[in-house]
């Protein structure tokens, strides 16, 4: 029998297949259901079609959308009634989910206790697991892990009797971090000794492995064995990648920024955290975003940017706070204590002390018990020795709790069960060995080599592109210098970064972005010489050790390697053209040690991300690295000292030549050291966060200018930071009431690669921009990876071509281009604007191709005051 297209049947089956990975596909399925199904017909369809499209609206953060519609879902829940197609528990499941993204946690709390009962009044033994599993969460967040740990047995119970053996195990590892952070690490040897046997049992997801690779590494790391809980945490972290897992992958690159911190590797440390900083705050993941700032903030505050470091901890405690995170509330509490004890501040050390032992012994936390009563002994060593003393004797009583006689052994079977480089591990080789006759000693000696040399291998080779990683990149590199200092020649180190490979992986997947790598990685091996090093340290950095041909001429070479890279590239018949940038160090001038080196490249690779150039040399040594240090610090008080200006550059009509627009852009001049490139200042805000308060003064400013002017529009760049943080319509609605500013003379510029870092919130957001009156425009178009049918699909205003395709005007593809934006923008009712027009030629080609708005220096350079004349 053939389906219709329309058979509701058939378009919810797919709407639930689709739900987890695109709930925008699946919200478009299930609103067609419903228009097609009668209001009085088939109220079991119409239920289950309303009930996939409130969670799809939770999914994309709609959150009162999602409430409406399960409030209009209640009537037909209510008529199917009870038994195995009911959707009472289905009903209270999303409704608890909701409560908890509204943070109102009691009520989350109640309604997952209604989905319990329901799920087990109708005998839906699936999703009662899955709500005691939430349920678990949320009171051992609270601090109730003795309640969270019986609402796990039960769910585990469930997963077992319903044969769901990667359900059964992905429970047994949640019970067992709750048990490592509990400190009864006994307990959780146990639980991880089952989850091992249940790994071994069958062919499980890539998810089953991962899970038990982030806990057992938690567990190594509770334990002291910090590095192979970060070997731990690496493997979960490919699995993750692997698996599109984006959540676990930002989680487990926490916990190794954590490690690395740590083993003191901060320059390993910190890109990791950054990176799942600036992941947690894109998806709106508090718990990510807070262990992050406290990482971050420890490593701040031991460099001594003790300000900086309040300012993380401080961010940190308000998120774990907000989401009544016990534990992230206790850590944050250590950080700012150890913090203010650098400050030699040890009264607000002592208080902020107390209140996390206190946190501490009213969860049953011993870990944190026993670093709260350290910090203390600490406060308190040389004004009251006494108190002190008593401190630490409860830290030895604490420790003796944490203890147990089999703690040492458990872990080391499991570590040799589970595959670790251990001498534990050659030790049972080492005793089999004897026991063996000569044939299977020479066999198990031989099978142990090839082991022991595919561990090592993998231990120092980037195990997707085969090329070194890391740790053996800063051997050979150390190497090639020392070669260097004995036989005086030229060396460079390059740092090649793919530009925004992030979007290939989001609109392809992890299978073309693993394959695009590789290809990536065979091209440049094909362009270097023989003495050449390609290392591959992290997604997608490469990096080059040049020894050959290292002078005036390595611009060159580089440039033809990129010229190479960006060649078309096809896998299972998908064509991409990817495009990177390279940053360029020389020893022994920009550096004598190998973190120095990599240091001035990754600075040079910033800029010429920034000013899109390819390849970028680093100007500088030590003045300049002090120089830039002393930037940072001066930039930190740039906005409380008044030292930001806004200057504006107006946008002219084609045809007219009149100013009909302006935009705002910023400027910094400082007293001592002048006035500075927004190129090397707006990065250097782009990572403090820095740009969040300077982009909002920027807005402020822009409008209240632009309202002095009748008629003249105002157009002002967003950030990716201001884009994902705080409430940005809330903002931009503050300036226009606060200037008088009429809200359609004010445009929001946006970058396309903003847009399609998280496309479904970029359109939420873009949409509540949108209903403050103001306009916003596509910024630099034709520099990303969007494709025409996702351009649609945002509400946008305009689009500025990007100034790449005005300089290739003199040939006639570039021409082509620009006349097909021009009529796409007509077709979609857009405004075009072409920015970098700089000759007259240029003026007169964009005219004649119908572009109606121009920007550029051939009509003026920016300016502190505002055009009132015909340009």
């Amino acid at each position: 029998m053939t389906i219709a297209p329309t058979d509701p049947y058939e378009l919810l089956k797919k709407a639930e297949t689709v739900l987890p990975a695109m709930p925008t596909e699946a919200m478009a399925l299930t609103q067609q259901v419903l228009l097609t199904t009668p209001l009085g017909s088939l109220p079991g369809v119409r239920a289950r079609a309303q009930l996939l499209l409130a969670e799809a609206l939770w999914r994309t953060g709609d959150l009162s959308a999602a409430e409406t519609v399960l409030q209009e879902a209640r009537p037909y829940i209510a008529y199917i009634g009870t038994g195995a197609k009911s959707r009472t528990a289905q009903y209270a499941y999303l409704t608890a989910q909701i409560r908890r993204s509204q943070n109102r946690i009691e009520e989350a709390l109640t309604a997952f206790n209604q989905a319990v009962k329901s799920a087990e009044q109708d005998g839906q033994s699936s999703l009662q697991a899955t709500a005691h599993n939430q349920l678990a969460q949320m009171q051992h967040q609270k601090g109730d892990s003795a309640a969270a740990i019986r609402n796990l047995d039960r769910a585990i119970s469930l997963r077992h009797q319903l044969h769901d053996l990667a359900g059964e195990l992905r429970l047994i590892c949640n019970k067992g971090i709750i048990l490592v952070e509990q400190g009864h690490t006994a307990d959780a040897l146990n639980q991880l000794s089952q989850a091992q046997e249940k790994l071994e049992q069958g062919q499980l997801p890539l998810s089953s492995e991962l899970h038990f690779r982030s806990t057992l590494g938690m567990l190594m790391e509770q334990l002291g064995h910090l590095e192979e809980a970060g070997r731990h945490y690496c493997r979960g972290r490919e699995l993750a990648i692997q698996s599109g897992d984006v959540t676990a992958q930002l989680t487990l690159a926490v916990n190794s920024g954590e490690v690395h911190r740590q083993l003191g590797e901060l320059h390993l440390a910190v890109p990791l955290l950054e990176e799942a900083l600036r992941g947690a705050q894109e998806i709106k993941d508090t718990r990510i975003e807070s262990a992050a700032l406290q990482s971050l903030g420890t490593i701040t505050s031991l460099q001594g940017n003790y300000i900086l470091a309040q300012q993380y901890f401080e961010e940190a405690e308000a998120l774990a706070v907000h989401r009544t995170d016990v534990a992230g509330e206790i850590e944050a509490l250590l950080g700012q204590g150890r913090n203010d004890l650098a400050e030699h501040h040890h009264a607000r050390a002592q208080a902020r002390g107390e209140r996390a032992l206190h946190l501490a012994q009213e969860s049953n936390r011993l870990q944190h018990v026993v670093t709260a009563h350290l910090l203390l002994a600490e406060v308190h060593e040389q004004h009251d020795p006494r108190a002190s003393i008593q401190h630490l004797q409860a830290v030895r009583q604490a420790e003796q709790d944490l203890r147990a006689a089999a703690f040492a052994e458990q872990a080391r079977h499991l570590a040799a069960r589970a595959d670790l480089e251990s001498a534990h591990r050659q030790t049972e080789h080492e005793r089999q060995l004897r026991n063996a006759s000569d044939a299977a000693r020479a066999a198990a000696e031989s099978a142990l080599q090839t082991q022991l040399e595919a561990l090592e291998r993998h231990r120092l080779h980037d195990p997707l592109c085969g090329l070194p990683n890391r740790l053996l990149l800063n051997v050979l590199l150390g190497n090639a210098m020392r070669q260097t200092q004995r036989h005086p020649h030229a060396l460079a180190v390059a740092i090649l970064d793919l530009d925004q490979f992030k979007q290939v992986n989001d609109a392809f997947g992890y299978a073309i972005g693993d394959e695009l790598l590789k290809e990536v990685a065979r091209r440049v091996m094909q362009d270097i010489g023989e003495r050449d090093i390609l290392a591959r340290t992290d997604g997608d950095e490469f990096v080059l050790i040049l020894c050959e041909d290292v002078d005036q001429s390595i611009e060159e070479r580089l440039q033809r390697i990129l010229v190479h890279i960006q060649q078309e590239f096809t896998s299972n018949g998908q064509d991409l053209i990817v495009a990177a940038s390279i940053g360029v160090a020389f020893y022994p001038d920009h550096g004598l040690t190998s973190d120095d080196l990599q240091r001035a490249a990754h600075t040079a690779l910033t800029q010429a991300k920034y000013l899109h150039s390819g390849v970028e040399i680093y100007h500088g040594g030590q003045v300049e690295r002090q120089e830039a240090l002393q930037v940072e610090t001066a930039l930190a008080k740039a906005l409380q000292r008044q030292e930001f200006q806004v200057y504006y550059q107006p946008l002219i009509d084609a045809h007219s030549g009149r100013a009909v627009k302006i935009e705002a852009l910023l400027r910094w001049k400082n007293p001592t050291l002048g006035m500075r490139s927004p190129a090397e200042f707006i990065p250097i805000l782009e990572r403090s966060g820095g740009i969040v308060p300077v982009g909002q003064w920027v807005l402020n400013e822009a409008c209240r200018a632009a309202a002095t002017h009748p008629d003249l529009r105002v157009a002002v760049n967003l950030s990716a930071r201001q884009f994902s943080q705080g409430d940005l319509p809330g903002t931009v609605r503050q300036a226009l009431q606060a200037s008088g500013l009429a809200p359609q003379r004010l445009d929001l510029e946006i970058t396309e690669s903003l847009m399609m870092q998280s496309p479904e919130r970029a359109a939420t957001v873009m949409g509540r921009l949108k209903e403050t009156g103001a306009r916003v425009i596509l910024d630099d178009f034709g520099t990303g990876y969007s494709s025409l049918s996702y351009l649609a699909r945002f509400p946008l205003d305009g689009l500025k071509i990007d100034r790449s395709f005005v300089n290739a005007l003199s040939e006639t593809s570039g021409q082509a281009i620009i006349r097909a934006i021009v009529q796409l923008g007509s077709t979609l009712g857009l405004e075009v604007v072409a920015e970098g027009v700089e000759t007259p030629e240029q003026h007169a080609l964009l005219k004649q191709l119908g572009v109606p708005l121009l920007q550029g220096y051939l009509f003026g350079r920016p300016q502190p005051q505002l055009p009132d004349a015909p340009v």
